[in-house]
Order: C-alpha cells, then structure tokens, then sequence
C-alpha cells in the first residue's frame, strides 16, 4: 500500500528534527569541550592564584617584621647617638692629651 502524501510528509519532518537534533548534540558535546577546558583553565589559574596570595602574605609577614625591627631600633637610636658623641668625645679627649704630652716633652727636651 502506496504511503499517503501526508505520512511522507510526516517522515520528511522526522528526518529534519533528527538532523536538527543531531546537529544541535553536536553543537552541545563541542560546547562541553570548551567548558571542560575553560575549567581546568580555571583551575589551573585558581591554584597560581593561591600561591601567589600565600607568597604576598608571607612577604607582608616579614615586611611587618622588618618594621618591628626598625621600630626597635629607632628606640635605641638616642641612647646610640649619645654614646657616639661619648665615644668621640673620649677620643678627642686621649688624642688631646697625647699632643699636650708630646708637645710638654718637645719643652722639656730642650
């Protein structure tokens, strides 16, 4: 029995959605593709991302130590400073008497 116009019609129309179908699952696994590698993208960008913060706090940790340090120090540096002119002083002080000494000598001498 001959198949009437209407369920040629209606084959024709299965066989389009099937290769619209077909087409659009296609479409689709490519378009998992990219996500799957958008994905390890992410992650890969996402684990140098924590390495680079970890890096940067233990930089800001020593830095913050540093400044600690220079704190510290630049409590001292008065009492530094006085026995620099202490010490200074002092050595003025030996280097003075020595040219008093040898020119007392140069007097005596002659």
């Amino acid at each position: 029995m001959p198949s009437s116009p209407s369920q040629e019609t209606r084959i024709a129309l299965l066989e389009h959605a099937y290769e619209a179908m077909t087409e659009v699952v296609n479409e689709l696994k490519t378009t998992n593709k990219e996500i799957a590698e958008s994905i390890r993208s992410m992650v890969t960008l996402q684990v140098q991302h924590a390495e680079t913060r970890n890096g940067l706090e233990r930089a800001f940790n020593e830095l913050e130590k540093h400044g600690n340090d220079i704190t510290k120090i630049k409590g001292e540096l008065p009492s530094l400073r006085l026995i620099r002119k202490w010490l200074f002083g002092g050595i003025g002080l030996v280097g003075s008497l020595l040219i008093v000494a040898m020119m007392s000598l140069v007097i005596i001498g002659k």
